[in-house]
């Protein structure tokens, strides 16, 4: 290994000093020597009791000065362990010897008596010695010295994977890349089933721009060591820092799930429960990890959490926290969501931030917060919108992969200006290109609804099935395809596409409106009033003309009336204002009026639900 040195290196060298040893001379021709007798007499401990410190240096001057004036005899090898035995008595006095000196003293009892224990006795105290010169105080040479004592250590202790370890720890912290991985790899060798080196090794291949690599060899330690919870933990962590977010909870259940009590663990799981849009489960998540240890990342996933939940001050008060650990962490893409409503009202706030966001052309982490902290962050949303995403598509450098062209096509077709749906289908396509298995289903689900906006239903089906064979339970899956079973006549398809999303996301409003439309299509509208007042009770007004519609169409016409007078005053050029008065009168029995207004709408360029809904009010009045 490059971290031992050549066996010159660790020769002991107090021997020479001392006169031949008596192996080198054959035993049955030595006597003893009355020199080191009488000293071995008077080194003994005292009767009194232990020797003092004075003591100690006097006796091991005294045992060390006899054995330099004598050759070789009978007794000599007594002498040597007395003085190996008193060397190591002195070095126990720590609090009056430096680490230095201890391991002074060490070294010299292991050249006189190289017993296992006095090795191992070397070794520990060599390793306090690199600690302390390693330490964070230490500059260039006296780290460089600290490497040289734990490669002394390393080699005296050739099975401990602990020194490795401790260098690899103090080498990470002082930004030594190749002895942070190298000190690992010698540790991992000398303890394979112990997963710390195997975790290091993978952060420190990770940092080299090998994630590949760092993966492989994840996959290969858990495949071997499956109970292994800390490795599948690190795995969840670059599974879903790679985008692929079901090999992320996968890895994460193995890693404890949702029982552990690791917070790191539990912070991944909740941005996992946020990518699968399970706000309750990630927001449950985050609590129970900031109760068992503060991670400031946590609060930027408890922001977009709370905002998705309709607490907007919680999101943006945690957003502000975790704002002032520290202004340049990456991770606060994760808040994205937790405080761009609040930016409306911090615009030169907004505009600060984003410079931050525009410097770092890594926009595979953060491509959509740029993006939507332009929408919100202006009054004058689609003009400044564009000119961004031209700058962004267009910038020198910009690194953009397949996460980051799905949060462009993403903002394009979902936050920003729904103008460029092909540049958002084009984003989604290259994205697949990049990454083909699409795991997550995420460039699937977003080429489906640039196709919806681009009115391809049938391409956009097709992608959509796709994507459900993926991942079933993504909720912004079953989303866009109530959306798209409404806009393309396949109401049946919608509906149980919505049930679904309602199911995975209960607080979801939006959905409720796309439900809505297919119900009043298919003439089934007073099923459709319970999802209305769950939307009015989110949305607020903007929700009133639909839901006079379909009061209407189910007979209840005060309500009807009192839902048109509300939507009026909130947008009087509404299009439900004009099928409501018409719905009314044909309720009325006034046919001829309710015919006029209905084949003047069928002039009109509607969505299929609007034209369906349309056809079968004019079918009733003609009936009639």
């Amino acid at each position: 290994s490059p971290l031992l040195p050549a066996p010159s290196a660790l020769a002991p060298g107090p021997r020479a000093s001392l006169g031949p040893s008596p192996q080198e001379v054959r035993p049955q021709t030595l006597e003893p020597s009355e020199v080191l007798t009488r000293t071995l007499r008077l080194a003994a401990d005292p009767p009194a009791g232990p020797r003092s410190g004075e003591d100690l240096d006097a006796a091991i001057e005294l045992l060390k000065g006899a054995l330099e004036r004598t050759g070789p005899a009978s007794n000599r090898s007594e002498a040597e362990r007395r003085l190996a035995d008193l060397y190591t008595r002195r070095s126990e006095g720590f609090l009056n010897r430096t680490p230095a000196q201890i391991a002074l003293d060490l070294r010299a009892a292991l050249a006189l008596d190289a017993s296992p224990t006095r090795r191992a006795a070397l070794a520990d105290a060599l390793l306090r010695e690199a600690l302390v010169q390693g330490g964070d105080m230490a500059r260039g040479s006296e780290w460089e010295q600290a490497k040289v004592t734990y490669r002394e250590v390393l080699a005296l202790a050739p099975d401990d994977p602990r020194p490795a370890l401790l260098l690899g720890e103090q080498a990470r912290s002082r930004a030594d890349w190749e002895t942070w991985l190298s000190a690992n790899e010698e540790a991992a060798r000398r303890a394979p089933q112990d997963e710390r080196p195997q975790i290091q090794i993978a952060l420190a291949l990770v940092r080299a721009e090998r994630p590949g690599d760092a993966l492989a060899r994840l996959q290969r330690f858990v495949a071997a060591y499956p109970k292994s919870r800390g490795a599948w933990r690190e795995l969840g962590h670059m599974e879903r820092a790679a985008g692929r977010w079901g090999r992320a909870r996968r890895a994460y259940e193995r890693a404890g799930g949702e029982q552990s009590e690791d917070p790191a663990l539990l912070e991944g799981l909740a941005l996992v429960a946020l990518e699968e849009q399970r706000d309750e489960l990630a927001l449950a998540l985050c609590e129970r990890a900031l109760a068992r240890g503060h991670r400031d990342g946590l609060l930027t996933v408890r922001a977009l959490a709370r905002h998705r939940l309709g607490d907007l001050k919680g999101a943006l008060r945690d957003y502000e926290d975790a704002w002032g650990y520290d202004e340049a962490l990456p991770h606060l893409l994760e808040l994205a969501l937790g405080h761009l409503d609040a930016l409306r009202f911090t615009r030169g706030d907004a505009d600060a931030r984003l410079r931050f966001y525009l410097a770092d052309k890594r926009l595979g982490q953060h491509a959509g917060l740029v993006l939507q902290v332009l929408h919100y962050a202006s009054t004058d949303r689609h003009p400044r919108a564009q000119e961004a995403l031209r700058s962004v598509l267009s910038a020198r450098g910009l690194v953009l992969d397949a996460r980051a062209d799905c949060a462009l096509s993403e903002w394009i077709t979902r936050w920003g200006t729904y103008e460029l749906p092909d540049v958002a289908l084009k984003l989604a396509q290259r994205a697949l290109r990049v990454d083909p298995l699409d795991e997550d289903a995420a460039a699937l689900v977003l080429a489906g609804r640039a196709l919806m906006r681009l009115k391809r239903y049938e391409e956009a089906w097709s992608a959509l099935d796709a994507a459900l064979a993926i991942h079933p339970t993504r909720a912004d899956l079953h989303h866009i395809r109530a959306e798209l079973g409404a806009n393309s006549g396949r109401y049946e398809l919608g509906l149980e596409s919505g049930r679904r999303a309602r199911e995975l996301r209960p607080r979801e409003p939006y959905v409720c409106l796309y439900m809505t439309s297919s119900l009043l299509a298919l003439g089934r509208s007073r099923e459709a009033l319970p999802l209305l007042d769950f939307a009015l009770s989110r949305l607020g007004e903007r929700v009133a003309g639909l839901r006079a519609l379909a009061r209407a169409a189910a007979g209840e016409t005060e309500g009807a009336r009192e839902d048109l007078e509300r939507a009026r005053a909130h947008d009087p050029e509404a299009r439900e204002l004009r099928l409501t008065e018409a719905t009314l009168a044909l309720e009325a029995g006034d046919t001829r009026a309710a015919s006029a207004a209905f084949e003047a709408l069928q002039a009109e360029p509607l969505y299929r639900h609007e034209a369906d809904y349309v056809k079968r009010q004019l079918e009733r009045a003609r009936a009639r």
